[in-house]
Formats: C-alpha cells, structure tokens, sequence
C-alpha cells in the first residue's frame, strides 16, 4: 500500500511546476475518508494465488511485478515465490537449508534487470545470485557491516544496501556489482527510528528512493548520497521533533 501510493505521489509532482530549489510539501488528513481508491487509480484488480504444498505462504513480506510476473518474498519461510499474472504458481527460488543455494535466513531480494538476475539478500552479510529461472550462480560475500537489511540495484554496475547501525556508522552502503567493494557510504541516523521500517528503498522508474519510518523526507539516492524530493506533512497528527527526540533517548535508556 505504501509503495502504490508513493509512486501516486510521484506522478503528482511530477506534473507541478515549481522551483528547482523547493522541496514540495505534501499534506495528509489522516481524518479525512472523502478519497477512495478509484479516485486514485483506473483499474484495481485482485489476483488470487495459487495455494498448495509447494507455494504455501506465511508472511508475505514484499512483492515485485517484473516481466509479466510477481516474485513474492515470504519471510517466515524464508523463500521467493515466483507467480504468473494470473496467480498460476511458476517456481521456488531457494530453499531453507544450508546446501548451495539454500539460505537460513533472507532479508531483502530484488530482480536486477540490468544483470538478469535475481539476489537474495542474508543480514548476515552475503547475497545468493540467481538467474531468472531460479538457478543458483554464486554467493557474494559483501563489505563487512553489522547486519544487512535491504538491497536495490542503483545502476548498470551499483547495488545499494540498507543495515541498521549505530550513529556513527553509515547506513547505506553503495558496492560495486563486479569488484563487491565499497564504493560510498552515508545515511547516519539513529538507529532507534531506523527500526521502525527494515525496508526503507522504494524503486520507481529506474530510480531508487528512501524513507525511514519515523522522518517526514523522502529521498533519491544515488552513489554520492540522499536527495531530498518531498516531504509529508500530517499536522498535528505527525511525529515532531519534540517526539523524535524521546525516541532517541530510548537506546540510552
């Protein structure tokens, strides 16, 4: 829900004129009930998938529409699920376990449509690489950090990782696809208002995008660092800097 209604987002300013200098302001109701989703949209369609042994989902943590197919991320499994447009059940990719191949633990994929391939991202700091059928490749092994907690693919030869770290420590991370060197990093934050989304890249027209649960900016990332583009505004139901502050003083707690 939070990514279709970004991209709406993203389509409305694209369509304003304003200075090249002002960051809009998007302001929400969130009282407001007078909206509904066929003012938004032309067309809502609801694609049942298939259920069986071998496409049993738990919790469906993120879905990515690529190529006239859906690729379902199921964390508790944890396990991709590829599905067709009409919900028809296509493959599995990866299996628990610790074989080649298998994970124990994923956090994030995505389909790298430059590479034509799919990863699978483990917070323990490695990315299983896939073709699009599901074959295993290789196992990357990726700058060391505490955690890994989302990927997107930046460019043609830039992947992008999110971990949640301290303060001091940069928490976008942007690596080389061939050399798996650390080309920059930045995004020092607190990691308490971190927490609030382990997801926090949007991509939208071959662009990558970042929020974190608690801050009102959105951002466009590219390899030298966070573009602001827009912000929320919720009035008085916002989170203020009044209130940023007690949950920062949380961790020393």
């Amino acid at each position: 829900m939070k990514k279709v209604l970004g991209i709406f987002i993203m389509l409305l300013f694209a369509c304003t004129s304003r200075d090249k200098n002002e960051i809009p302001t998007l302001s929400v109701d969130l009282h407001s009930s007078d909206v509904s989703f066929e003012d938004l949209f032309s067309k809502i369609e609801i694609i049942p998938l298939e259920t069986s042994d071998s496409c049993l989902l738990v919790d469906v943590e993120k879905i990515v529409h690529v190529d006239s197919l859906l690729y379902v991320f199921d964390s508790r499994r944890p396990a991709l699920y590829v599905f067709d447009e009409k919900g028809a059940f296509v493959r599995q990719i990866s299996r628990w376990g610790d074989g080649p191949g298998d994970h124990l633990l994923i956090s994030d994929f995505m389909v790298d449509k430059n590479q034509q391939t799919i990863g699978l991202l483990s917070p323990n700091g490695y990315m299983g690489i896939y073709d699009l059928c599901g074959k295993f490749i290789r196992q990357d092994v990726l700058p060391a950090k505490p955690n890994y907690y989302a990927v997107a693919s930046l460019s043609p030869d830039r992947w992008v990782f999110w971990s949640c770290v301290r303060e001091d420590e940069d928490g976008i991370t942007v690596v080389g696809k061939d050399s798996l060197n650390t080309v920059s990093g930045f995004g020092r934050n607190n990691r308490i208002l971190d927490m609030g989304s382990l997801n926090p890249f949007y991509e939208y027209h071959d662009n990558v995008y970042f929020a974190t649960a608690y801050q009102n900016t959105v951002y466009k990332l590219t390899e030298k660092g966070l573009y602001p583009v827009y912000c929320w505004d919720f009035g008085k139901d916002g989170i203020n800097d009044e209130m940023l502050q007690k949950y920062r003083l949380i961790e020393k707690v």
